[in-house]
């Protein structure tokens, strides 16, 4: 009879101990994976500052070389698009090896030559968001554009030209829409504000874009910058391209892998929270990004399971992306899309992991990707 409870108590000691182990193992995770994640995204973000750094760098030593700062695309006298000017700098990014093999008087994507491009290049044209994300030709993207009142069709921008300081802005994110790494049009309109549409500069990743400086200093702007801070980083009053500098052909645009987007403004009790929705071409991916600024108090996002479905329509989501300041509940907008089979949330989130976690585990068909 002794042993038996003697056994007994040693199997709740141990079954006690289990739950113990499992509590704290809980507890530590819920403290210390949102650490995990913050971490990850400020490694992102120095590491896209070191890229748009090691741009500015090689556009340096390029009008150390020649005076001016490469053209934006190259063509010939017959008006053939050659070369972009990301191409004209790689023997700065330390990629004289590739550099070698490209044939300049031919255009980038002539038969022979179109497989150089679809080589690895220098890791600083990838934005650490999107490493390795290629285009439909094959080629890798361009996650960076130049500003096209600088560098444009056959431009021969120098530092004493720039004027103003060098604060205008040479290179920036580019927020969607990427071209083919070399496509001689690698520009893009500064005035159409940061982050309003896929054609513009932004990013879908963070409420805001790092651009480069004439001067090579890099820095961060929100969305929807002042209509005077945008004229001066454009290029000041009186400095615009011509349409026949920027012009980009036709089927260049159609061969562009477009991404659906929409920028909401919700209004709360609390302020304005804005609503980033992107939807990848073939439907599949969709990408929400929330950007509140009521913090330390935050209030739920009003409708947004409906305005998600209104944004998709009949389109088949298999994977979730979710950026920004979310909170706990959000997630039930994009958890209750029947076609979802993977939701990756990419940097800080304001909910804890263990609230997630619990709405995950009541869908355990979906797929949760913290990154």
């Amino acid at each position: 009879m002794s042993d038996q409870l003697a056994t007994d108590n040693s199997f709740r000691v141990t079954r006690v101990g289990v739950i113990v182990t499992s509590i704290t193992l809980l507890v530590l995770t819920a403290l210390f994976l949102p650490a995990i994640q913050q971490a990850r995204e400020a490694a992102r973000r120095t590491q896209l500052r070191r890229n748009l750094q090691g741009i500015g760098l090689a556009l340096h030593n390029y009008h150390d070389t020649y005076t001016v700062f490469p053209p934006g695309g190259v063509f010939n006298a017959q008006g053939t698009a050659l070369h972009e000017w990301t191409s004209s700098i790689e023997p700065y990014l330390e990629s004289s090896p590739w550099y070698s093999l490209v044939d300049f008087h031919r255009p980038w994507n002539d038969p022979g030559q179109i497989g150089h491009f679809r080589i690895p290049r220098s890791r600083d044209w990838s934005c650490p968001w999107k490493v390795d994300e290629t285009h439909s030709s094959g080629v890798w993207a361009n996650h960076f554009a130049a500003n096209q009142n600088l560098l444009y069709r056959n431009s021969s921008l120098s530092l004493q030209s720039a004027g103003v300081e060098g604060g205008l802005l040479l290179v920036g994110e580019a927020n969607g829409d990427f071209l083919p790494l070399g496509c001689p049009y690698g520009w893009r309109n500064v005035r159409l504000n940061l982050g309003t549409s896929t054609e513009c500069f932004g990013s879908n990743h963070t409420p805001g874009t790092h651009v480069l400086h004439v001067d090579g200093s890099v820095k961060f702007y929100e969305n929807h910058v002042d209509d005077v801070v945008l004229t001066a980083l454009a290029g000041g009053e009186g400095r615009e391209a011509t349409l026949v500098q920027v012009a980009i052909p036709k089927e260049i645009r159609e061969q562009q892998p477009r991404w659906k987007q929409s920028v909401v403004p919700v209004e709360t009790d609390r302020g304005t929270h804005w609503l980033v929705l992107r939807l990848s071409p073939n439907g599949d991916v969709l990408d929400v990004h929330i950007d509140r600024h009521d913090r330390p108090e935050r209030v739920p996002i009003p409708n947004l399971p409906s305005t998600v479905r209104g944004f998709i329509g009949s389109s088949r989501v298999i994977e979730a992306i979710a950026t920004g300041d979310y909170m706990s509940a959000d997630f039930d907008a994009l958890l209750q899309l029947p076609s979802v089979k993977r939701l990756r949330v990419i940097g800080r989130t304001y909910s804890s992991i263990h609230e997630t976690a619990t709405r995950f585990r009541k869908n355990s068909e979906v797929e949760l990707i913290l990154e």
